[in-house]
């Protein structure tokens, strides 16, 4: 602290602002009243300090627009700020989810009471195509339905941009883009050395939605791992991680943790307060994971590899696909002749709890008498497996021992589905259709 900080070191008195006696910088520093420091010079051009005896000129007087002058010790301070703004930071992050969860649990409130007054269609065809071309386009499609807005999300690229856009769960009309990332700005943002040919590939590579209805997704392409909140269309997080990612997962047990895999085999957790760290689970890109009774599950084109304590690899043929949910793991297989198979895992909990071990799993197989040669992202939903068989044009459910318990029939090469409250969402070729569930 400067001693006598709000009085002239002069004549004794408080500094002002409005008079003669505001307060005046003299070259090194030292503050006093304009007219008496003026009175010191005694009409001389240069004159010694009278607190350090340094010798200043009258023409380098600065006049001090304050009332009180504090000056602090900056030891450590500095770090000691970015660590309280990144704390404010956290804070305010967290006050802005909290606050959104509530508006968006009023709003959810709303729309299912609008539900039930108006009833809904069990089928809607084709209604929005043409607002929406470019999804014939975009061989790689992610659907999901986020509950809390009520919205479809759905991923899109073009030739100027790729991203993200949710549409209105209820007419389907209302479209808005979520996320977009133009291929320019990639290329100013990446460098002299890049060039256009480097992004004709670039596109979401996995897209999920957070388990805990909070109104915020994941997203994936290239290196960088996004969390994006769908209610105001706004990134909350960025990370960039090693190499490619190729997939992600949210952990159902605690909403501060996310997973990612790579293309080289890698596998990350997430902390949202900061913490990365990474295992190498195998040798080849890792498409999907998941996560349940505390086990993770991660689907390569070779395997499944399970992480827990240690990691263990089930060699399959070619796995195409794996999905969960907080009861289930499906796992979607390929053979040489490109026939489907189905796999249910399920961890048999009371038998890990005798041997205190976990790596007790049952494989439940299924085979549904289909070919498929794309990779389509079948669901696994309370206890019924939804899978797209294009042969007939169908979303078809069976429960867990593998019986028939609905199907929808489409008419149209299905492309992607989601899972509503009360609908379910197909992507066909030429648009959605909306069935009730």
């Amino acid at each position: 602290m400067v001693d006598n900080s709000d009085k002239c070191t002069i004549c004794l008195n408080t500094y002002t602002l409005t008079d003669t006696h505001r307060p005046t910088s003299l070259e090194c520093g030292h503050l006093f009243g304009n007219s008496c420091i003026r009175k010191w010079f005694n009409k001389q051009k240069s004159a010694l300090c009278p607190t350090c005896t340094k010798m200043c000129r009258l023409r380098n007087l600065r006049p001090i627009y304050a009332t009180q002058i504090i000056a602090c010790e900056n030891d450590g301070s500095t770090q000691r700020i970015i660590a309280l703004q990144e704390e404010k930071n956290k804070m305010e992050m967290e006050n802005l989810r909290l606050m959104t969860l509530v508006e968006l649990l009023q709003k959810e409130l709303k729309k299912s009471s609008t539900i039930k007054a108006n009833g809904t269609a069990d089928i809607v065809a084709y209604r929005f195509i043409k607002k929406c071309p470019f999804i014939l386009k975009d061989r790689n499609v992610f659907v999901e339905y986020e509950r809390c807005e009520n919205v479809v999300l759905m991923t899109f690229c073009n030739e100027q941009a790729f991203g993200l856009k949710k549409i209105d769960g209820m007419d389907m009309v209302t479209v808005e883009i979520v996320f977009q990332l133009r291929y320019k700005e990639m290329a100013v943002s990446a460098g002299p050395g890049y060039t256009r040919t480097d992004t004709k590939d670039v596109r979401i590579k996995d897209l999920k939605v957070s388990p805990f209805n909070d109104s915020t997704a994941i997203l994936c392409y290239e290196n960088t791992v996004k969390m994006i909140n769908t209610a105001n269309n706004s990134v909350l997080m960025s990370v960039s991680l090693q190499e490619q990612v190729t997939s992600l997962s949210y952990d159902y047990t605690d909403r501060n943790v996310i997973f990612a895999g790579d293309l080289k085999g890698w596998l990350y957790r997430i902390d949202l307060a900061g913490d990365i760290s990474r295992v190498q689970v195998g040798e080849s890109a890792i498409h999907s994971i998941h996560k349940i009774n505390g086990v993770l599950y991660c689907g390569c084109v070779s395997g499944v590899y399970v992480y827990d304590r240690t990691i263990e690899k089930y060699e399959m043929l070619t796995v195409t696909n794996l999905t969960g949910d907080d009861k289930n793991v499906l796992i979607t297989v390929r053979d040489k002749s490109a026939m489907i198979m189905h796999v249910l895992v399920e961890n048999n909990l009371k038998m890990a709890e005798e041997n205190e071990s976990s790596d007790d799993y049952v494989f439940n197989k299924h085979f549904f008498n289909f070919k498929e040669t794309k990779r389509l992202r079948d669901r696994v939903c309370d206890n019924n497996m939804f899978v797209i068989n294009n042969e007939k044009k169908a979303v078809m459910v069976y429960d867990i021992v593998g019986n028939v318990k609905k199907v929808f029939w489409c008419g149209e090469i299905i492309k992607a589905f989601c899972i509503g409250v009360d609908k379910i969402y197909v992507l066909t070729c030429k648009g959605f259709m909306i069935y009730g569930i």
